[in-house]
């Protein structure tokens, strides 16, 4: 039985460059870049290229995972609502919106 041919990371390298050159001609980002994966990210899109050991070359596009800062907005605006809403029901409670 014959032992198959690995792709080499520099090999790897050589096969993803024509797809990573596709996917940033149509406006993706590349955020990461290691031996047999490339992350792309466009607007709230983030897409992986990943190649095998026998130079399959596989692309999957997913959502992206909201950072840290845009998490601390929302929690930050959900705060503010619920602060709100607790001043307007004792406000109620005590008769000032009367």
């Amino acid at each position: 039985m014959e032992e198959p041919d690995f792709v080499t990371p520099d090999q790897a390298e050589v096969l993803l460059k024509p797809e990573i050159e596709r996917l940033e001609a149509e406006g993706w980002k590349v955020t990461r870049h290691a031996q047999y994966v490339v992350r792309l990210k466009r607007d709230d899109r983030v897409t992986d290229v990943y190649i095998d050991l026998l130079g399959n070359i596989t692309t999957e596009e997913k959502q992206a995972v909201t950072s840290a800062t845009e998490l601390g907005h929302l929690i930050a605006w959900m705060l503010l609502i619920a602060f709100f809403l607790v001043v307007l029901v004792f406000a109620q409670t005590v008769g000032l919106l009367e």
